[in-house]
């Protein structure tokens, strides 16, 4: 590999003047010097003191650009900073220091601390949207970018630069919901860590995090542990609640209810301490779906009317729909079909806003007429593919499975209950089996 010699400070000079439009005569008019104390600044015969650099620097526009090596060395002191502030959520401050380190996009030459500045640009845009709309909300992150990406070298960089690049092309991926793209880039900061750049406890909840969204508890489950081990500091403080959700999930998922239980009940008390009340709601529906597991069906129906007074049907009626489904499904298993057909009505009339919603009410209206050939259809070739699809209801597509399982055997056809005893298997493979990133 060619090492490219670094540039003379009139070498800059020049390309800077011709960058900007100015000619010699130009430049010298405005700095009341002459060509020729130009021309050989610029070809390194003369040197000019700190006051002339100033001035020439003025005059191009580019005052507060890191020109000089003290300069660029102060510069890339900033760009920790900077990293620190958005690692830190402080995200004022960091926009501040940001704009203020703009003119390093006035150097075409400085490509690596260039690209260092575009890809935090791009990593505060990605948190600041996130920390006002959340992953889960639907937010359109496909407008967010990395400017100068297409010139990202493919030969060896620094390796600051190659981790800053992965960081937020993978952090652009997670908020994405591009989960193994998303695990692709996040991996590559293993080979790219340095002292002041390295993966933190929000990485490894990144990649854990995102194992879970592909269906794989297991493989989740390793990072996400990872992620607790060096869980410490204020930076940790703010991914905590979320960190013991996802792993009382991965737990939930994998039938280890009591570590579940207490993964949850942490999450609910981080949730409590910041007054999230979201967060408070979903960790007792976490908590209702553990009971359940545990069979204490009767404590799950007790937490989830606690879930529900967190949330308003209007202001977050998704989460409000899912809680009312949580608890149909627990009216259903106390027998209670009264209620469970009221309050069943009651969801589907709201159901139309969200199809999984929509699908998952219209599943359990099945529940009471598996006699019927077109419910045990419905649910074997539209709920259960739904469910066994994401990692947040692959239980209930399991528990559909085991529902059926039954049936058949009660009605005497094995045949059908062989082959939703192979679904199950199939479903535990696919949690199992890493096919992922």
């Amino acid at each position: 590999m060619v090492v490219k010699k670094p540039l003379t400070v009139g070498e800059k000079i020049k390309l800077l003047r011709e960058a900007k439009g100015f000619n010699q005569a130009k430049l010298v008019q405005d700095l009341c010097s002459s060509t020729m104390s130009i021309s050989r600044i610029e070809r390194d015969i003369a040197t000019c003191n700190d006051e002339m650099l100033s001035t020439i620097k003025k005059t191009l526009g580019v005052e507060d650009a890191p020109l000089f090596e003290h300069e660029l060395t102060a510069y890339e002191n900033r760009l920790v900073t900077l990293f620190n502030l958005i690692e830190d959520f402080n995200y004022t401050d960091a926009r501040i220091v940001l704009d203020a380190m703009f003119p390093i996009m006035e150097l075409p030459w400085e490509h690596d601390l260039s690209l260092m500045y575009s890809s935090l640009e791009a990593l505060l845009k990605v948190m600041e949207l996130a920390a006002k709309e959340g992953k889960q909300q639907g937010i359109n992150y496909s407008e967010i970018n990395i400017n100068g990406e297409e010139s990202y070298p493919k030969h060896a960089m620094r390796k600051e630069v190659l981790f800053l690049y992965n960081y937020v092309k993978g952090t652009i991926y997670y908020y994405r919901n591009d989960n193994e793209n998303a695990i692709k880039y996040l991996m590559k900061l293993f080979d790219y860590a340095s002292d002041d750049f390295k993966p933190d406890t929000k990485i490894l909840t990144y990649i854990g995090t995102s194992y879970l969204y592909l269906n794989k508890p297991f493989k989740a489950t390793l990072w996400l542990e990872r992620a607790k081990a060096i869980y410490s500091g204020s930076r940790a403080r703010y991914v905590g609640s979320v960190l013991n959700q996802m792993l009382g999930t991965c737990y939930t998922i994998t039938g280890e209810y009591k570590l579940a239980k207490e993964l949850h009940e942490e999450s609910l008390a981080q949730a409590t301490s910041l007054n999230n009340k979201i967060n408070v709601a979903i960790a007792l529906l976490n908590l209702a779906v553990v009971s359940e597991g545990m069979g204490d069906i009767k404590e799950s129906l007790r937490l989830c009317d606690q879930a529900l007074q967190y949330f308003d049907k209007d202001e977050s009626p998704l989460y409000y729909l899912t809680a009312i489904a949580n608890k149909v499904g627990f009216l259903y298993k106390l027998k209670k079909y009264d209620e469970f057909r009221k309050l069943l009505n009651y969801g589907k009339s709201m159901a139309h806003i969200d199809e999984s919603i929509a699908i998952q009410f219209e599943a359990m209206s099945h529940y009471m007429t598996l006699k019927n050939n077109e419910s045990t259809d419905y649910l074997e070739n539209v709920a259960i593919p739904r469910y066994r699809a994401s990692f947040d209801s692959v239980i209930v597509a399991l528990e559909i499975c085991k529902l059926l399982e039954n049936h058949y055997k009660r009605i005497g056809s094995s045949k059908k209950a062989l082959t939703i005893a192979a679904t199950i298997r199939d479903i535990y493979e696919d949690m199992l089996i890493d096919g992922s990133a």
